[in-house]
């Protein structure tokens, strides 16, 4: 074997790719002749050093591909949990906006009663100019003229009920004598008199205190303020 013909092979033998019979002669050609056994070495030593670099650099990509993965997590994490933030933020405004309300604090309303013919109105507004009330039935005993109305605060909103409430919320009665209530048209009542007693009352509750009046005393403190 002649040395063009051994360093052509040398490739092929490094890799493998080489017969049994080829191999052979180009051991016994190594034998002979130093210049090719170091052109040999040498080019093992090439391929090494390539299949090394080869091995770091395909590391390098990987870890970078790792790198550039974890930091697209990082980024949908963080969208992710912007996101939710920002729902839990505008529910929670929405809630306390336009669901939240509380029991005023009676310090916190202003009261009025205003008489119209015998018509009898007690309004309620409310002294923080970014609130309006809101006067809500609790419960109406069976047994005489007996109301139990809670008074709620909230915020300003859009909301119609804001438009309509935001110069007070009230209750009217209509008075044929002081100890004589026309009682209003509906499925309760069928527009009938009906005669006061001391028991017939209404009862206001706030944060802080439940406020109890009686219809005939509603009906003096109007008469007085004629």
């Amino acid at each position: 074997m002649n040395h063009n013909l051994f360093k052509d092979l040398v490739p092929n033998y490094l890799e493998h790719l080489t017969s049994q019979e080829t191999n052979e002669q180009m051991s016994q050609h190594m034998t002979e002749c130093e210049d090719c056994r170091q052109f040999l070495n040498s080019m093992q030593k090439d391929l090494t050093v390539t299949a090394n670099s080869e091995s770091k650099q395909e590391t390098v990509d990987i870890d970078a591909f790792k790198k550039v993965k974890t930091q697209q997590r990082r980024k949908i994490r963080t969208i992710i949990l912007s996101l939710l933030t920002l729902f839990i933020v505008l529910i929670a405004g929405y809630y306390f906006l336009f669901v939240h309300m509380w029991l005023a604090n009676s310090n916190d309303v202003q009261p009025t009663i205003t008489q119209q013919g015998n018509d009898i109105t007690l309004t309620f507004e409310t002294k923080n100019k970014h609130r309006y009330l809101m006067l809500i039935n609790s419960s109406r005993p069976t047994k005489g003229y007996q109301y139990s109305l809670n008074m709620y605060e909230k915020w300003n909103d859009f909301s119609k009920a804001n438009t309509i409430l935001k110069k007070g919320t009230s209750v009217d009665y209509t008075f044929l004598d002081r100890n004589t209530l026309l009682l209003p048209k509906g499925k309760e009542y069928n527009g009938q008199k009906y005669h006061l007693t001391d028991k017939d009352v209404i009862r206001i509750k706030y944060r802080d205190k439940t406020q109890k009046i009686k219809l005939t005393d509603l009906y003096d403190s109007a008469s007085k303020k004629k």
